[in-house]
């Protein structure tokens, strides 16, 4: 991999689709080849060596879950959960409470006291 791109124009998840197609090359070479496919994806991607073979060593590992689940790790796909509350509203109540707030002119709950 010769190619020079500044890492600031990519994002995530071109950064993570090239470590994803480097994947198998990455773990059928020796050490000294690992070394130059992490010195160019480090240059490239603007990762720190450590994040990059964490990245490389996850992708496709299978996990067997509680329950008999099992589950393939794939880097492109966000493992991070939802946050935060739970909704509280369907999407009938939401639409109406919506409709109501547009009525009112769209005032905050401050001023409705």
């Amino acid at each position: 991999m010769n190619i020079k791109i500044p890492y600031q124009n990519l994002k995530a998840k071109q950064k993570k689709s090239i470590i994803k197609a480097n994947h198998k090359k990455y773990k059928k070479a020796e050490r000294k080849e690992k070394t130059v496919i992490l010195n160019d994806l480090q240059e490239l991607t603007g990762y720190t060596r450590k994040y990059i073979i964490k990245l490389l060593n996850i992708h496709n590992r299978v996990t067997k879950r509680k329950g008999g689940i099992i589950v393939k790790a794939d880097i492109q796909k966000s493992g991070v959960s939802s946050r935060g509350r739970k909704k509280v509203y369907g999407k009938e109540i939401s639409n109406l409470l919506f409709n109501i707030w547009k009525i009112t002119g769209g005032i905050s709950s401050k001023h409705l006291k």
